[in-house]
């Protein structure tokens, strides 16, 4: 959630590529298609020097970010050393590449986002998770990041205390789509110290009716699984500790496994009390006892393993998270500035679409899993290949075994019991699933200090 560590970039990635590396070629040909009438660069009058067009900043920014830039100043060494590209070697002051980011503005790096997502054909999803929950429309995971800090370049920032959450940039928030690998929802949050469940419906809204969330326990309340329900959406969550239960319907039950497929009540007391029941499914692993509840009642509709399944799959927003600040800079702000911000956020949302379309485009062609190929080393293999006539889809595929690009992937495979369908008692027609709800009159995540947050809440995607 919240807590999605960042780290400081090797050195090795911040050195300088060719011109004409295959990742300078392979960004161009998305510059070009996002500009196609305008990234051929065009000559300039006799006496005046080049001027510094939209597609040619962007290819400095999207290498520049790709080799782990730490501010404008080295995005402008990539634009006065030499030619990038197919774009000529500009002469330009160093406060140029601020001043122009700062001019464009982030309104226009969020329609390139969006016309690139237009444009890029559709990907296959058969390699992700369609075979689990296909009565779904949708599966997403909702979950938050704290941005890191910035720092205290202007006047009006330099009181604020470095060792707080003062300088704390924000939060991001959103919904990420699993199948699709790609963001669905996305929001820029300036409280740090909000709690994540505050206007959860705005990033809900424009989500199919009949869609399945994938939820951190952080979002786990009673008005807002009820919420859910009301609205027509499934979701996935963990039971948190302690919380009381009704118990209505047992499915299946082995003590000696801790196994459990049952239907219930959130809320064993009067004074907090669920309205809708849900389903529990727990079982014990190495003496530790998961649980996990859902509103989709029926053991056929969505099994036991498959619940497991799909939360496991939960993780998928937190590597992404993890690939926008480990990987793409945003541990470290170019500025303090709200605007120049949102528009190095969006450059790493760009990178980061380009590069999981990428990944699809190599496990596809390799015939493997998407979660097969190595993100860091496909990142590496970016920087290090010079530009040949072979395809970049083709080269990274037929030498991927070898670069150990291609490997199987580690991601945890969850080991549940097996669960026999003819031993599952069915649900009584007339058992009732909803009662009157009473939630607790208490504020559950109070404030523990006072904060004021430094930008403003922004709708990305």
């Amino acid at each position: 959630m919240n807590h999605t560590s960042s780290h400081h970039l090797s050195a090795s990635k911040s050195g300088l590529l060719s011109s004409q590396s295959a990742l300078v070629c392979w960004l161009e040909e998305h510059i070009r298609l996002l500009f196609p009438t305008e990234s051929e660069p065009k000559p300039a009058k006799r006496g005046k020097p080049c001027e510094l067009t939209l597609p040619h900043l962007c290819l400095a920014l999207f290498v520049g970010v790709f080799c782990g830039a730490t501010g404008f100043t080295d995005i402008w060494r990539w634009l006065v050393t030499e030619p990038l590209g197919s774009f000529p070697q500009l002469s330009i002051t160093d406060d140029a590449v601020r001043k122009a980011v700062e001019r464009w503005g982030p309104q226009t790096f969020a329609n390139l986002y969006t016309h690139l997502c237009d444009a890029l054909p559709k990907v296959k999803i058969s390699q992700t998770t369609t075979a689990l929950a296909t009565f779904a429309r949708e599966i997403v995971a909702l979950d938050e990041s704290t941005l890191d800090a910035i720092h205290r370049h202007r006047k009006q920032l330099r009181h604020l205390d470095t060792s707080g959450s003062a300088l704390l940039a924000g939060k991001i928030a959103g919904l990420w789509d699993v199948r699709r690998q790609r963001w669905f929802r996305l929001q820029f949050r300036a409280d740090v110290l909000a709690h994540c469940a505050n206007d959860l419906q705005t990033l809900v809204q424009g989500l199919p009716l009949g869609s399945l969330i994938l939820e951190d326990l952080g979002y786990f309340g009673f008005p807002w699984l009820d919420w859910l329900t009301d609205a027509g959406y499934w979701y996935v969550s963990r039971l948190k500790d302690k919380t009381s239960y009704k118990l209505l319907h047992t499915f299946i039950e082995d003590e000696a496994q801790g196994l459990l497929d049952a239907v219930i009540y959130l809320g064993a007391y009067r004074s907090d009390q669920a309205a809708h029941a849900v389903r529990l499914i727990q079982f014990r692993r190495d003496n530790h006892l998961y649980c996990y509840i859902t509103n989709v009642l029926d053991p056929q509709m969505l099994p036991f393993h498959d619940v497991v399944q799909l939360y496991a799959r939960r993780w998928d927003i937190e590597l992404v998270f993890l690939l926008l600040k480990e990987h793409f800079g945003l541990h470290i702000w170019w500025s303090s500035k709200q605007d120049l911000m949102l528009c190095q956020l969006w450059i790493a949302l760009i990178l980061a679409h380009l590069l999981i379309r990428l990944r699809f485009q190599v496990a596809e062609a390799a015939s493997v899993s998407y979660f097969d190929i190595s993100i860091p080393i496909l990142l590496d293999l970016l920087r290090r290949f010079s530009q040949t006539s072979t395809p970049l889809v083709s080269r990274l595929a037929e030498s991927g075994r070898f670069l150990k690009l291609i490997r199987s992937h580690s991601r945890i495979r969850s080991q549940t019991p097996i669960i026999i369908f003819s031993d599952i008692k069915p649900l009584p027609p007339d058992l009732l699933l909803l009662r009157t709800a009473r939630y607790a009159q208490r504020s559950a995540h109070p404030r523990t200090a006072d904060y004021t947050p430094l930008f403003t809440n922004q709708l990305l995607i």
